[in-house]
């Protein structure tokens, strides 16, 4: 009886440890398909192409039972990276390149929800299923119509200027459409504090149509700039400046990647920390582009200027 026991809650413990997500080996299309017939969302898994630890980190999340029952019942789960065909599919629709975290859609294609990181606790992407699936059952219709209306050609200054936001709340690529929305913009719209606000909270890359046209009167845009707070202001520029980077990592753009790094500098008003964020740029930079000689040179560079400040005979008068 008593090894009996044992057995029964070595079994449950091994169970309830290795409990975890089943990722089907299934490509976004075939997903969709699944989904249609078994009455399910589809759940994607983006793995990062430059973070090992955040992948590790994804898997321990998704390592619960809890979640594993919960995706079984009602999700058509799969997992992509750089090197998948359904990477550049799933990245001209919803923009995963550079990213990370998981991403739903319906059967048929159209965004739920999306959770832009990773985590250990699986109680939080208990909750963004959770999300997602509550947004299946009341879908945004708006977002749905203004989506369908753009496919079927209809063009105003209203319509591109709610779907823009739309897509932007969804993290899905708008800067076409952005741009787009600008050319059907009234002609007093430069001169209004909020539509300028608007623009920047759409992040445009540096230097982009957006970019100039939101900054060409720089009073006028300092003044709605300083009227949102300065936690909403640090994320933008913080999304701005990484954006823009990965923009420059895809091109291969070193130019461009010397523009980010000098806009990630005048952002800070510390002039060492300035330096600092301008340096770490160009590492980021080079480590997306793969080149080890420069990344080394430049990381050494970083480690010699800011952290090894110290001199050997400083260590020794302390000792």
């Amino acid at each position: 009886m008593k090894k009996t026991f044992l057995f029964a809650a070595f079994s449950l413990c091994f169970a309830v440890v290795y409990a975890q997500v089943t990722i089907r080996p299934l490509t976004y299309e075939q997903a969709l398909e699944k989904a249609a017939q078994e009455n399910k969302i589809v759940m994607i898994v983006i793995q990062s192409a430059t973070c090992d630890q955040c992948n590790e980190v994804s898997m321990l999340g998704l390592k619960n039972p809890e979640i594993s029952t919960l995706t079984s019942e009602n999700c058509i789960v799969i997992s992509v990276n750089s090197k998948d065909k359904s990477y550049a599919l799933l990245d001209s629709l919803f923009t995963i390149n550079n990213s990370m975290g998981l991403l739903f859609t319906d059967a048929a294609g159209n965004y739920l929800h999306r959770y832009a990181a990773t985590t250990t606790f699986a109680r939080t992407y208990i909750d963004q299923v959770n999300i997602a699936l509550s947004k299946n059952k009341t879908p945004d219709t708006l977002f749905r119509r203004l989506q369908e209306d753009y496919k079927n050609g209809k063009r105003s200054f209203e319509l591109l200027y709610q779907l823009t936001a739309k897509r932007n709340e969804a993290f899905i690529a708008h800067d076409a459409l952005t741009e787009e929305m600008l050319n059907l913009a009234p002609a007093d719209s430069a001169n209004s504090t909020s539509f300028l606000c608007f623009l920047a909270e759409q992040v445009p890359l540096i230097g982009s149509k957006t970019d100039q046209y939101m900054r060409k009167n720089w009073q006028l845009f300092n003044q709605a700039w300083y009227q949102m707070s300065q936690q909403k202001r640090v994320t933008i520029n913080s999304r701005i400046i990484t954006k823009s980077r990965n923009k420059a990592i895809k091109d291969k753009d070193a130019v461009y990647a010397e523009k980010v790094a000098n806009y990630s500098a005048a952002v800070n008003s510390d002039r060492v920390e300035a330096i600092k964020a301008r340096d770490r740029n160009m590492i980021e930079f080079y480590r997306g582009i793969g080149d080890t000689a420069k990344f080394l040179s430049a990381s050494v560079s970083f480690c010699e200027k800011n952290l090894m400040t110290i001199s050997v005979d400083s260590v020794k008068r302390v000792d």
